[in-house]
């Protein structure tokens, strides 16, 4: 075997193994009731893979547990609230259905949860709207 079959062998592996991961996770996005992505067969088989590691990551994310400190002066109430806008976010990123968006914009989602990140990605934007329904006087 010459190195150059050797390497396109590997090559056919790796891509049988990847195409194996991919097709699992897309079964467990269907099973987890997600819609079916749009776009190309690669893209859709990649961004499959994507979408599931974020799934993951925000199954395992207890949002009652995060530390609101950003808040300010929190009652139940608007705990509450920014808890519940929270998983509206989660939710709505989760029923995306274009793969070039999963490829481009979602891995941010799959990488390890810290503490800038849940701020970045979930705690701020829904500071913000809440915020707004508080100057609005939905809470007094």
């Amino acid at each position: 075997m010459t190195l150059h079959e050797y390497i396109s062998d590997h090559q056919a592996e790796q891509q049988a193994e990847r195409d194996d991961q991919n097709a699992a996770n897309a079964a467990e996005n269907a099973a987890a009731g997600l819609p079916a992505l749009e776009g190309t067969p690669k893209q859709i088989a990649w961004a499959e893979t994507i979408r599931a590691e974020a799934r993951r990551g925000f199954d395992a994310l207890d949002v009652s547990g995060l530390d609101y400190e950003v808040w300010g002066d929190e009652t139940p109430q608007i705990r509450a609230r920014a808890e519940q806008l929270i998983r509206e976010d989660i939710e709505r990123t989760m029923a995306r259905t274009q793969a070039e968006w999963w490829i481009e914009v979602g891995q941010s989602y799959t990488a390890e949860w810290s503490e800038s990140r849940i701020e970045n990605y979930l705690i701020c934007p829904a500071h913000e709207r809440l915020g707004d329904e508080i100057d609005q006087g939905l809470f007094d």
